[in-house]
């Protein structure tokens, strides 16, 4: 009787738990703001919840009305990945980065894949997510394993603007705390009789 409720209540754990709780993920995690430049580098991650995968294709997006306007640079410095069919680049027409790449060994820790620097920031936010994709197995039969991302990145400039004072909101603050001890001393002249 124990058994039974064990094997029920692990057969109901896997049941409720979300179809892509245990496929592999691509994390996009920004590194640097880099005010001098007007360059935001993102890191394209995957992490093979302990898989053992060797190939790893998939599609960036930008969702930005003048994303054709961008300047977008990759790099695959330190990728886990050392053999690419298809370079991750900058497409600007389509507002994509379209990659293929893979790693003879294989892998199962979450690791780099390639870096997205964007030049010449626009004003407002940009928002860059995993559209689709497809990682395989290093199982030796090219097993595919579904790819998923947990939302998009939204992109912000992180200036670190000098502190300054404004004149007229210091001298609105001290006439409010004056204002505000003058009410106090008068309270308690008025009350304490």
């Amino acid at each position: 009787m124990y058994k039974n409720k064990i094997f029920l209540l692990f057969f109901l754990l896997f049941a409720i738990a979300p179809a892509n709780a245990f496929c592999a993920e691509i994390i996009l995690k920004q590194t640097e703001y880099d005010e001098t430049q007007k360059k935001i580098s993102v890191d394209v991650v995957v992490d093979p919840q302990s898989n053992n995968l060797n190939v790893v294709e998939g599609t960036i997006s930008f969702s930005w009305a003048e994303a054709s306007q961008l300047k977008v640079v990759t790099e695959t410095e330190n990728s886990i990945l050392t053999v690419w069919p298809v370079k991750p680049e900058y497409n600007v027409v389509k507002k994509n980065i379209q990659f293929v790449g893979g790693s003879p060994d294989g892998f199962n820790k979450e690791s780099k894949i390639f870096t997205i620097n964007i030049y010449s920031l626009p004003d407002q936010p940009i928002e860059v997510s995993f559209s689709e994709g497809m990682a395989y197995l290093a199982d030796g039969k090219g097993t595919q394993e579904n790819l998923f991302a947990k939302g998009s990145l939204v992109l912000k400039e992180y200036s670190k603007k000098k502190f300054s004072v404004d004149i007229k909101s210091v001298i609105i603050i001290l006439i409010c705390t004056l204002f505000a001890i003058l009410i106090m001393y008068g309270y308690k002249k008025l009350f304490k009789k």
